[in-house]
């Protein structure tokens, strides 16, 4: 009786513990970026804060993130998804950077240490495919668009490194992040672009309509993380008088 008693107990302890966020477990999907440099940070606060939960992290693409979402296969998404997506999935934009291009080391343009996006107009580029990150894909056509041409997409990858790896191998040029210079090969050099163009590299998605406690806390640390960010933006470009 007294074993069943403790049995009892313990099982109050777990639904408690779930309840409130401390344990359980938590499904996370992210592109291979942010693999890299935005779920490394937030995997660290949660395993000191709650040691207790169990995290699954996969890759996934911005593509497949609504669906699982909606279904419950995921909890958290950090992919490449803005605005309005459906009545259940909400999103919001975590990190951005400068649109760069990456191309081999000896191709004319490296010369330049920025580059005119309307000298792409006669090149072949290799491009995230649209099936993978739709959005990120119509949001490249309409810059290139804007600056009158329409891209010659010679590829498309599945990601951004991937698209590094063909120009590494001499198939084209690519429109990626500036922070990618990182990750390219000796034979291939990223210049940004001579216009500033921002674009979203990750965004965290969820489904307002499916309550997780840990999806809360996840959604209020970071959006306290971004408020803090663009404070001390302000405060600099304040200090600096721009």
């Amino acid at each position: 009786m007294r074993r069943f008693a403790e049995q009892v107990e313990q099982l109050e302890i777990v639904v408690r513990e779930v309840a409130a966020g401390q344990s359980g477990v938590l499904h996370i999907g992210a592109i291979t970026s942010a693999m890299l440099d935005t779920v490394p940070p937030l995997l660290n606060e949660l395993r000191a804060a709650y040691p207790n939960l169990t995290v699954f992290v996969r890759e996934i693409d911005s593509v497949a993130a609504v669906p699982e979402l909606e279904s419950g296969e995921l909890d958290l998404a950090f992919v490449r998804l803005e605005g309005e997506i459906g009545s259940s999935i909400a999103t919001m934009p975590l990190t951005e950077d400068r649109l760069a291009v990456a191309m081999p080391k000896d191709h004319p343009l490296a010369q330049l240490p920025r580059v005119r996006l309307r000298s792409l107009e006669a090149e072949q580029l290799v491009m995230s495919s649209r099936q993978v990150s739709p959005v990120y894909f119509d949001m490249l056509v309409s810059v290139c668009r804007s600056h009158g041409f329409a891209p010659r997409v010679l590829h498309e990858v599945r990601s951004v490194t991937s698209q590094v790896a063909y120009v590494s191998c001499g198939q084209g040029l690519a429109l990626v992040t500036a922070s990618m210079r990182k990750l390219a090969p000796e034979n291939v050099v990223i210049r940004p672009l001579k216009e500033k163009v921002m674009v979203v590299t990750a965004a965290l998605a969820w489904n307002k309509k499916r309550y997780h406690p840990m999806v809360e806390v996840v959604v209020s640390w970071l959006k306290s993380n971004r408020q803090k960010q663009h404070h001390n933006a302000r405060r600099s470009h304040a200090k600096n008088g721009t």
